[in-house]
């Protein structure tokens, strides 16, 4: 049902894109990160290693986050079609990942790798 400008555009992805059902691209898609506490562990980013907090109905306050373990994140606001996503919210992520083995990291690496986390 698409014309002009967006039906050129969905052609070309189809020519020259892979599809996320391709198995070289992805082995598996599945609903994204749910944290439960998306006011716990999404923060604004306001600067190297600097967050702005509001764990609850409070007013919102600056926390110091080791920036390594944050990372960005969109959500539906922040996407939109044919425009390059940006946010300032960034996700307190404690896991590490090798290879496609994904773990929580372990209370002795978060005390000595982001020591700023256990002051929160």
């Amino acid at each position: 049902m698409a014309t002009g400008a967006e039906r050129a555009l969905i052609e070309r992805l189809a020519r020259d894109c892979m599809r996320l059902d391709n198995s070289a691209l992805t082995t598996d898609i599945f609903q994204g990160v749910k944290t439960g506490a998306d006011q716990v562990f999404k923060l604004r980013w306001m600067g190297a290693n600097r967050y702005l907090c509001r764990p609850d109905r409070r007013s919102e306050f600056e926390v110091e986050i080791e920036d390594a373990i944050m990372h960005p994140i969109l959500s539906g606001p922040e996407a939109k079609r044919y425009v390059a996503p940006s946010s300032d919210v960034r996700l307190l992520f404690p896991y590490s990942r090798s290879g496609n083995v994904v773990r929580l990291i372990t209370s002795e690496t978060m005390q000595s790798d982001f020591p700023k986390l256990g002051i929160i």
